[in-house]
């Protein structure tokens, strides 16, 4: 199972799942292809993350420093730069752990554009990648 990421706006209306590549430096890279869901379709969110955790992970080559490409997930998610991406959509992720379980963690937003754990919500360990899905729709329904 890979690592699946997770970027929600409720004022898009939008969930925005890139594909995950792993770089020879060895982080974590958005590639596409990029599902983009509305919000209120429960059903095709679940489906699209199940996608996600079992699509292949290509290993792809290092970005050179400055020459990293633009973020995939900005046209998908209706908004032209990062800066405006990061403030309108909050990001999850559910990540395989090594012995088998996976964890959903919610990240907060830094005012340097980044995206840091959150710690008013702590990470939660599934043994069931369907369990972890829910938790990632319940997050996504919260009232902000």
């Amino acid at each position: 199972m890979n690592p699946v990421q997770i970027y929600w706006s409720k004022m898009k209306g939008l969930v925005v799942i890139p594909t995950a590549a792993k770089t020879e430096a060895g982080f974590l890279m958005d590639i596409e292809p990029v599902e983009v869901i509305p919000l209120g379709e429960k059903a095709a969110i679940k489906s699209a993350l199940r996608l996600a955790a079992f699509r292949s992970v290509d290993v792809i080559p290092t970005p050179a420093r400055g020459k990293f490409p633009k973020p995939v997930v900005l046209k998908p998610g209706k908004v032209r730069n990062w800066s405006q991406f990061h403030w309108n959509y909050s990001y999850a992720w559910i990540n395989p752990e090594k012995d088998g379980s996976l964890q959903f963690e919610v990240w907060e937003k830094c005012a340097d554009g980044s995206y840091r754990p959150d710690s008013e919500v702590p990470a939660r360990s599934f043994e069931a990648l369907d369990a972890a899905v829910d938790a990632a729709i319940e997050e996504m329904e919260k009232p902000e």
